[in-house]
């Protein structure tokens, strides 16, 4: 099982409502907005299911986004007061972001706001956040 699968699955056990996986349209409007194509780990995300639905969280209180909300909330979403990258997920009602790091017209990595944390690739990241959460500063909610 790939870090794709094993997040769906970890979300689907928490009951957390996710979307419909994203049409062809809105994984070329993402690609636009960050200026790269999407690696196939975040393509394969996205087409599986296109993050959850707004304001929804796990139990970690990690709302990822939808296409549709990275690119309404781009404000947020584009860095901003020294952040760097796209932010594509929120914690805690927006007290921090995760964000996608691109360069050189290529996604090169996934950062945590205010954190040296930085994985090479989306399914690192995927892992990371279900096998050991706290070394991204999560934890279940009580």
């Amino acid at each position: 099982m790939d870090a794709v699968e094993r997040i769906l699955e970890d979300w689907n056990g928490q009951r957390v409502p996710l979307n419909p996986g994203a049409a062809a349209q809105d994984l070329a409007a993402l690609e636009a907005f960050l200026g790269c194509a999407l690696p196939a780990d975040v393509r394969r995300f996205y087409s599986a299911a296109n993050g959850m639905q707004d304001y929804a969280r796990d139990s970690k209180t990690v709302s990822f986004w939808s296409i549709h909300r990275i690119l309404r909330e781009k404000d947020v979403a584009r860095a901003g007061d020294g952040a760097q990258g796209t932010a594509f997920a929120d914690v805690m009602m927006y007290a921090w972001t995760f964000r996608y790091g691109v360069g050189g017209g290529r996604l090169q990595s996934v950062m945590v706001d205010g954190s040296p944390h930085e994985q090479e690739s989306f399914s690192a990241f995927l892992d990371q956040y279900v096998s050991d959460p706290k070394s991204l500063g999560l934890v279940d909610a009580v």
